[in-house]
């Protein structure tokens, strides 16, 4: 007699490729995931080398996540704009659509968790990026925002990370009940001990020299990395197929 089968089928794992955020101390290279990296906050001035960083990421990201960038300033991101997997969004009137298909994503994402019975997202991972927080949240309708906390909150779990940045820290602009769903924090050359708090939860960001920030991990390790400079110099080679959603960039 044929014994039924119980064994409950295996959960494709999402493979994804190493960030190179920049060197630490010791000269080798600091490298995460984006499921590693979470959710990350980025605080630094204006010429630090913050929108370098995030060209990095976005560079590097480009062949394994779908990637959104909110570019209010609208010049960061140009060398994006043709890139399959990329969408530029430079309108603010544009962000309430976005930010309410990813949270809808999100949601469809955890009804198939649920449906299958399983806490392990399949999908393929989404990378939501901000390039200046200080054009964006104090313009938008409080349904914005939440939606943002929702993505903070909920987005790891449905392979959905959410880089914001800005050159603004303050309590005015980001208030504390949202730094702290940020798991992750980088913080470049800061504009005072007191703005360096506000990003990485303690002063030191204020002596970083250029193009230098203070990494500070979810369990709160701090390792010190001299970011890579300028894009141009070199591409690395990442690849990875993935889910998309529905957007239309009209």
């Amino acid at each position: 007699m044929a014994t039924k089968n119980t064994e409950q089928p295996k959960t494709p794992k999402v493979v994804e490729h190493p960030i190179t955020l920049g060197r630490g101390g010791d000269g080798k290279l600091v490298e995460l995931t984006l499921g590693e990296l979470k959710s990350t906050l980025i605080g630094g001035l204006s010429g630090s080398g913050k929108s370098s960083l995030l060209q990095h990421i976005v560079d590097q990201s480009k062949d394994q996540a779908q990637v959104f960038i909110v570019d209010l300033k609208r010049v960061g991101f140009l060398n994006f704009k043709k890139e399959e997997n990329c969408h530029v969004i430079t309108d603010l009137n544009k962000c309430p659509k976005l930010f309410q298909a990813i949270t809808q994503e999100m949601e469809n994402r955890y009804q198939e968790m649920e449906r299958t019975n399983t806490d392990k997202c399949t999908k393929g991972r989404i990378l939501v990026v901000i390039d200046e927080a200080a054009e964006l949240i104090p313009f938008v309708e409080s349904n914005v925002v939440d939606q943002i906390r929702r993505i903070l909150s909920l987005g790891r779990a449905a392979n959905i990370t959410l880089i914001m940045a800005t050159q603004s820290p303050s309590r005015r602009l980001l208030s504390g009940a949202l730094v702290d769903l940020f798991p992750s924090r980088i913080a470049l050359r800061c504009n005072s001990v007191y703005a360096s708090k506000v990003v990485i939860d303690r002063g030191g960001a204020e002596k970083l020299p250029n193009y230098s920030a203070l990494y500070v991990n979810p369990q709160g390790f701090q390792v010190q990395i001299s970011l890579m400079p300028p894009i141009g110099e070199g591409e690395l080679d990442t690849s990875k197929t993935h889910d998309k959603i529905e957007w239309e960039d009209d």
